[in-house]
């Protein structure tokens, strides 16, 4: 997703630890420890790579990347699926089946979330979110419960097409007032000019783009 490159570029971390000059580990004794794995009926599966604390699932926070390039603004938000309902268990009253539809129908429409200041003349082009709320009822054999995984992660990326985008000053984060379980975002902005980051809440919605 755009959002994890921007923002593993933004971290500054490195992707791999320097080599530390130790030697690697003899063939035989990396066959012992194979050995010692399989005796015991398990896989060893690889470590995870470590991923930025702003990125963890955290009920309330979420990330959102912005990208200016020409006349393309591209914004990637990631969120846990808590902040969009207030819940990630499989919806079982009416209540939160409501929230769900809701909160797509929020989502697919995109244009009210962000809004641009207004000479830069800012318009939705595109949309993706990258799994299915579960907005809707499933009816076979009998089962109506709206899906959900437990600590889902919603990504949703929206294309924007500015016909001046160097009028671009300003973005003004919508969210809060459509998601009460939403607390906080972290903002971060690239730029041809300029390179923002920023924490957005309930009291802050607006960042500016000027150096000034």
């Amino acid at each position: 997703m755009l959002s994890l490159a921007v923002l593993a570029a933004f971290s500054g971390c490195s992707q791999e630890p320097p080599s530390t000059g130790e030697k690697s580990e003899p063939a035989h004794a990396h066959a012992a420890h194979e050995n010692h794995v399989e005796s015991h009926g398990a896989a060893v599966q690889p470590a995870t790579p470590p991923r930025r604390a702003a990125q963890a699932h955290a009920h309330g926070r979420a990330t959102l990347a912005v990208v200016l390039d020409g006349y393309e603004l591209t914004a990637a938000l990631e969120t846990p699926l808590y902040n969009l309902v207030g819940f990630e268990h499989a919806a079982e009253t009416q209540a939160q089946k409501a929230a769900l539809r809701n909160a797509e129908t929020l989502l697919a429409g995109g244009g009210p979330l962000l809004t641009f200041s207004p000479k830069a003349g800012c318009a939705l082009s595109d949309k993706s979110i990258s799994a299915d709320l579960g907005g809707h009822d499933d009816h076979h054999d009998g089962h109506h419960a709206v899906e959900a995984e437990p600590y889902k992660d919603i990504a949703l990326e929206y294309i924007y097409v500015c016909a001046s985008p160097d009028l671009l000053n300003d973005i003004t984060v919508n969210l809060f007032e459509h998601f009460e379980f939403m607390d906080e975002i972290e903002l971060i902005y690239l730029g041809p000019n300029i390179q923002k980051q920023d924490v957005l809440n309930r009291n802050k919605t607006r960042v500016k783009l000027t150096r000034s």
